[in-house]
């Protein structure tokens, strides 16, 4: 085989293979609201909007009891491993406050028969959410959200969802595997506090009473090159140089 037709036959080789790999998003909201409590919208700011970062990976494995996490049974929990872990990376801001955490969960509801009507979700939390029937959230899971105070609250949890029948989304997901993408359409960002003066969170019930939903939640996957895009440039420079050099001695 010549020199030519070898590399055509490896760039056609190299160009027909597909590789999953992480994606990082930005995200960005709307201002918030609070649903049952509206004192830690307030000193957040009416203006007050989020944003940040973090990676979503297709390939991680599934993790956990969904009913223990605070799900319905019929979703499904994706944690994985490293370094294929479903959600890792979160950083972001809100209200001159910012917070992060190294890795959560995904939840994956499809056809879901719950009464409410939402069949389709996609729930995504980076610290546990309280057992169903419970007001607090589960001690055998890590907490590892690096969080910030105001006034007397404290963020204890940072949650988007993508729900089946907000901002026009009809049947969106077709199987409880994990999307090879998210949701183009929009969604919802929840920031959780819980009182400081009261950790156990004994006096608000439910544990979302003290939640601050944001609308509008817009992901975006960041611009960066394709696996096989990267193979495929690092094959073209191999063979100029092998040319040049084939070149040279001739």
């Amino acid at each position: 085989m010549t020199f030519k037709a070898m590399g055509i036959a490896s760039l056609a080789m190299l160009s027909s293979l597909t590789f999953a790999a992480p994606t990082t998003y930005t995200f960005t909201t709307g201002t918030g609201s609070a649903m049952a409590y509206s004192e830690v919208a307030n000193l957040l700011g009416t203006t007050a909007t989020v944003s940040g970062q973090f990676t979503y990976d297709p390939q991680a494995s599934q993790f956990g009891n969904a009913l223990e996490l605070g799900f319905g049974e019929s979703a499904v929990i994706y944690l994985g491993t490293p370094p294929a872990l479903a959600f890792s990376g979160l950083s972001g801001s809100v209200g001159g406050h910012s917070f992060s955490d190294p890795y959560g969960t995904v939840a994956i509801g499809n056809d879901r028969p719950e009464s409410s009507g939402v069949q389709d979700v996609i729930h995504i939390t980076a610290d546990p959410t309280p057992k169903v029937g419970s007001n607090t959230t589960p001690s055998n899971y890590p907490r590892q959200l690096s969080t910030f105070e105001i006034g007397d609250y404290r963020l204890d949890n940072v949650r988007f969802f993508w729900l089946q029948g907000a901002d026009g989304a009809d049947d969106f997901l077709t199987s409880t595997d994990l999307p090879a993408q998210l949701p183009a359409h929009a969604g919802v960002l929840a920031l959780d506090f819980v009182r400081i003066s009261d950790p156990g969170n004994l006096a608000n019930t439910p544990y979302y009473n003290n939640s601050v939903f944001f609308g509008n939640l817009l992901v975006q996957p960041m611009s960066v090159p394709e696996p096989h895009q990267v193979w495929l440039s690092l094959l073209g420079m191999s063979l100029m140089a092998l040319k040049i050099r084939r070149d040279r001695s001739a």
